[in-house]
Parts: C-alpha cells; sequence; structure tokens
C-alpha cells in the first residue's frame, strides 16, 4: 500500500526522524549532487523548527510500513514551492496519484491557489508534465573546478583598484554580523528579484528573521554562508557574493546570488564579486575541488560571466506552475 502522512514534529519519533534523515541523504545522493549535509540533531531541529514556523510542511511517502520517499512544500519564501524524492523503483500510477493527493491536500489547507513544483529526477518531471504545462522559469547549473582558473587571471578581474575607483570598500564575513543582517536581507531581496528570468511575475521574499535562523543553524553544525560585500560611501551594501560550505563536504562549494544593485551596474563590479569570491575559495580553501552555480537560463550577463571563468553548463531545470483546479483534473475529481 503507497500512503503519505505528513510529519508532525510533537508526535514524530526519534526513530523516524532517523529514518527519513537516512533516507534523505540517500535520495539526495541519487539525484542532487549539491547536497549540503548536516548532522541528524541539526536536521531535526531546523525542520521541526520550520513546521511550528508555518515555512514547511513535509509528507513522507511509505510503501507499507517502509519510507520511500517525501514532498516537501516549502512556504513564503520559495513561492510555495514544491519537492518531491522518491527511491525510483517504487514509481507506479498509484504513487503518482499519492503524490498528487497529498500536494493536493497541503494546498487546500493553506488555501493557496498556485504553487511551483520543480522536478529533481526523471519520474517526477514526468509527473509534473502529467498534471500541468504551465512553465515558470528554467535554471541553468554550472560547475568548475578552481584549479583550472590562474591566478594571473583572477586577479586580472578581481583588480583592487576598481574598488578604488569608485570609492567603495569590501568587508568579507563567515557569519553576516547582527549590525549588517537587515541590511543584507534588504539587498539580497532586491537582487532576486530583479535578475533576469522567464516569469517576471515571479517573486522571492527572504527576510532577515530567516537568515538568523540560518546563521544560528550554521553555528550549531559548523557549515559556513560566507559573504563577500561591497559598501559604498555612505556604508551601506550594494552588492554582494555569496557561498555556502559544508562542514561535512568541505570540498564543494555551492556559489549562490552574485550581484550589485542597479546604480552600480556598469563598471564591472559584479565580475569583480566573482572573481574576487573565486580567488579566495582558491586560495583560502584549498581542499576544495569543485564550484557549483545556478542562474536563470534568461540570466544571459550572469551566464557569459560563468562561462568566460571556465564554467561548464551541465544540467538545466524546469519549474511549473501547479495549481489546485489541475490537480483535481489529474485525479479525476473535477
Amino acid at each position: 500500500m503507497i500512503k503519505a502522512e505528513q510529519v508532525n514534529p510533537e508526535t514524530f519519533t526519534d526513530a523516524q526522524w532517523q529514518q527519513y534523515y537516512a533516507l534523505r541523504e540517500l535520495l539526495y545522493s541519487r539525484y542532487d549532487d549539491l547536497f549540503v549535509p548536516v548532522p541528524l540533531d541539526a536536521f531535526k531541529e531546523s525542520n521541526s523548527a520550520s513546521i511550528q514556523k508555518n515555512r514547511l510542511a513535509i509528507y513522507i511517502i511509505y510503501h507499507n510500513d517502509k519510507m520511500i520517499g517525501y514532498l516537501r512544500y516549502y512556504l513564503q519564501a520559495q513561492n510555495n514551492m514544491v519537492q518531491a524524492i522518491i527511491l525510483e523503483e517504487y514509481f507506479s500510477g498509484k504513487l503518482e496519484t499519492c503524490l498528487a493527493n497529498a500536494l493536493l491536500k497541503c494546498m487546500e489547507n493553506k488555501f493557496h491557489y498556485k504553487c511551483i513544483w520543480r522536478g529533481t529526477q526523471p519520474e517526477t518531471i514526468s509527473l509534473i508534465r502529467k498534471i500541468s504545462d504551465l512553465k515558470s522559469n528554467s535554471a541553468a547549473w554550472f560547475r568548475l573546478n578552481p584549479a583550472n582558473v590562474s591566478d594571473a587571471e583572477l586577479l586580472e578581474f578581481a583588480n583592487p583598484e576598481i574598488i578604488a575607483k569608485h570609492n567603495l570598500r569590501t568587508e568579507f564575513h563567515k557569519y553576516v554580523p547582527d549590525n549588517l543582517i537587515e541590511n543584507v536581507a534588504e539587498v539580497a531581496n532586491i537582487l532576486i528579484n530583479d535578475m533576469k528570468r522567464e516569469d517576471i511575475h515571479l517573486g522571492f521574499n527572504f527576510t532577515a528573521e530567516q537568515l538568523r535562523d540560518d546563521i544560528a543553524l550554521n553555528k550549531k553544525t559548523g557549515n559556513a554562508t560566507y559573504h563577500l560585500m561591497l559598501f559604498d560611501e555612505e556604508n551601506k551594501i550594494i552588492g554582494m557574493s555569496v557561498v555556502a560550505i559544508s562542514a561535512k563536504l568541505p570540498q564543494l562549494v555551492n556559489q549562490r546570488i552574485t550581484g550589485v544593485l542597479s546604480h552600480g551596474r556598469g563598471k564591472g563590479l559584479a565580475k569583480w564579486l566573482k572573481c574576487e569570491m573565486l580567488r579566495k575559495i582558491k586560495n583560502d580553501f584549498t581542499d576544495v575541488n569543485q564550484i557549483k552555480t545556478e542562474c536563470f537560463t534568461a540570466n544571459e550577463p550572469m551566464i557569459n560571466l560563468n562561462k568566460s571563468l571556465g564554467f561548464e553548463l551541465y544540467r538545466t531545470d524546469y519549474d511549473y506552475y501547479i495549481t489546485p483546479e489541475c490537480l483535481r483534473e489529474f485525479l479525476g475529481l473535477r
């Protein structure tokens, strides 16, 4: 029997958390090579807190009594983003129906009229396309071994004279200081929402509270999210580059956002940020042998910058809008 059960942190046992944790690591090892692992206790704490703060809903998928996958429904910051990963050997029509029912129930409980589902394995991508043809954005994934970029190339682009020329200064932090959290969240929101993308109606919301929670979790787990920031003469952040490094997987860097506010563009500052961050990784984090990064396929300036630095395009993901109506139609409930 295939069934979906929602996780309730108050009744989900330690043994169930251990099973879910082990399953998630197994699934990510197969389908998402950007997975950044955290210890079990931190995993349990962060997921429980996100559920209790109404940021996340988790449905565990069972075959009889065995956990075979999960559906995660992220609220607020990720525009009600859905992620589902299942052991492929259990995929069937009944499992597709189970996933669709779980998602419909979640959307109805939250009174949501749409969400975005990104497939991370061929089976879920096939299911998504059966349910909806309402495409949102697509994402291009790049990778680079920093050893393949010479210091001379990086110094050519990350020339400190560019910063002095425009009367700017920089700061580099493992954890964003308390006095900068509000400004970092504000600038990150602007940069994310200003990115070139196919679906311009899709907005993003990243709050200072979420940043504080991320910092607290990173400090507890030993993970880090490094921020390289550019400040203007009024000590306001006008640009940043962000990378994440896991304590359990120090050879992999996840390059997140790099960008400059609109009034600072056209001066080569985004390239400077990207190259300076790459130079720091290459010289200060010698265990790193791979940097991976994602951007919208419509973001040609960032794609061109990535390619100019030697990043290789290796994967493209596609996002689709899901509505309660299309789920009901797929399930034959209309």
